[in-house]
């Protein structure tokens, strides 16, 4: 996948057009008893990535639910945007669904779309590779303001300009809504 497909796809995900233009409520969902901290690892462009903190977010205006895991610690729900958008470092981002839907507990999710994505600050930026061999279960959701979901990602390994790219862990992603 060449560098112009990548950036073609990144674009049609970030391209979200909200049905209506009204943002779209996530459903109450409290569900499950994982309890799963975030602890994972694998390959970023052929260097080691360990995930330390993880977040989940829903976009009701684009609709899109994320999964985000950071090598950062501290990313909180408060400083979500800088940590995707301005600050340095790598981020594992998961697309999760594109629909207010309640999600399956214990059960795999299909293929998922994923990206890994290195800020070097607020204006640059590079996805090193769009995937969509994806394996993502949720062990517990919680949209209560404060709560965390939990479950298991699984990212295939894959080699792209001889660099490879994989990840496998558990999370427990802070619900943050907008």
């Amino acid at each position: 996948m060449g560098r112009l497909t990548i950036a073609c796809a990144v674009a049609a995900l970030a391209v979200v057009s909200p049905a209506g233009g009204a943002a779209a409520p996530f459903p109450s969902q409290q569900a499950g008893s994982g309890a799963e901290p975030t602890a994972g690892r694998g390959s970023f462009g052929g260097v080691p990535f360990h995930a330390r903190s993880a977040a989940i977010q829903w976009d009701g205006t684009a609709r899109t639910l994320t999964l985000y895991l950071f090598g950062r610690p501290d990313v909180r729900c408060s400083g979500l945007h800088r940590a995707v958008a301005i600050r340095r470092g790598r981020s594992v981002q998961v697309l999760v669904t594109r629909r207010a839907a309640k999600l399956p507990i214990d059960r795999a999710i299909g293929d998922r779309f994923v990206r890994f994505v290195k800020r070097f600050g607020a204006t640059d930026v590079e996805i090193q590779l769009v995937q969509q061999r994806v394996g993502l279960r949720f062990t517990r959701i919680d949209t209560r303001p404060g709560g965390v979901w939990h479950g298991r990602l699984d990212v295939t390994p894959r080699v792209l300009n001889e660099k490879r790219y994989s990840y496998a862990g558990t999370f427990a992603a802070r619900w943050c809504s907008s």
